[in-house]
């Protein structure tokens, strides 16, 4: 549509007007409205490249090809002069600029409904502030650094009010084992599922993320000790429950999982999230690790 919209202008002014002389072509100009031009042709790329269709999405393209049409007419008044009985090019150029400003706004408007509404979806797995930067690429959720950092704000916040803030670590048993014997596919399945299950059973002021390989961490605002313990047993109880079946010939199999917790006391979030670390290696000392897998 564009493309099509850009040839039928050009066509219009070389078949009405007249190229303009070396001397009358202002190459400044040029330069910042055909910049515009490209800039305008950058964002309707990254619009379609990363929206899905939808009508914000139309309002979106529709807006900004009115903004690119006055923008290219700008561009080609800088090499074609049209006649001043001719006036459709400056009625184009007056009515396209505002027209696409009102359908970018109308755009604007329902993005921002659409992301309360994301936003409420993601409250598990951003709390604070969003950073794209930091999310994990194989499940939906942030990683480590995101953690520390949204640890660190409410540890901050902590000084201010009695807020309790618990962490909770899930190891999942032998991931390893589960990648070797039925595939990357199957493990990384495993991992987005679990992911998805923990934030379904939190609360919105709650947070996850992965920690690594084979590691959850949560934190837990405003509970005590035995509200954590049931909050941890249930998530145990959930992923065990959870039927996996293997990418390449559909056998199935569940995985354990085990827990530890702790209650933050420090200001540093790395020194917290390595008491955790150690309860779960002491746990893997006391207990063996296993896979449950049923054929």
């Amino acid at each position: 549509m564009i493309i099509t919209v850009a040839l039928i202008c050009l066509a219009s002014f070389i078949i009405f007007g007249s190229f303009k002389t070396q001397n009358e072509i202002q190459v400044i100009d040029i330069l910042g409205e055909g910049m515009a031009c490209i800039l305008v042709l950058l964002w309707i790329y990254l619009i379609l490249k990363s929206r899905p269709r939808g009508y914000v999405t139309r309002y979106f393209y529709c807006g900004l090809v009115c903004v690119f049409l006055a923008l290219w007419m700008d561009v080609l008044d800088e090499f074609i002069s049209i006649p001043d009985s001719l006036i459709w090019d400056d009625l184009l150029e007056s009515f396209t600029t505002p027209i696409g400003f009102i359908v970018l706004t109308t755009a604007m408007i329902n993005w921002h409904k659409e992301q309360l509404v994301l936003s409420k979806k993601l409250q598990t797995k951003e709390h604070v502030f969003r950073d794209h930067r930091l999310f994990d690429a194989i499940t939906p959720l942030a990683d480590a650094q995101y953690f520390k950092q949204q640890l660190q704000y409410e540890i901050s916040q902590r000084n201010n009010s009695e807020k309790n803030i618990h962490l909770m670590m899930i190891n999942l048993k032998n991931l390893t084992l589960i990648n070797r014997q039925f595939g990357f596919e199957s493990g990384n399945q495993v991992l987005s599922m679990i992911a998805q299950t923990i934030s379904m059973n939190i609360r919105p002021c709650d947070l996850v993320c992965r920690l690594a390989g084979d590691k959850f961490i949560l934190m837990l605002l405003d509970l005590t000790e035995i509200q954590v313990e049931i909050m941890a047993s249930e998530l145990q109880k959930c992923i065990q429950s959870q039927i996996f079946y293997s990418s390449d010939n559909f056998r199935k199999f569940k995985i354990d999982c085990s827990y530890s917790i702790s209650q933050v006391h420090q200001e540093n979030p790395a020194v917290e999230i390595q008491k955790l670390y150690k309860k779960i290696k002491n746990q893997q000392h006391r207990k063996l690790n296993n896979v449950m897998v049923s054929v």
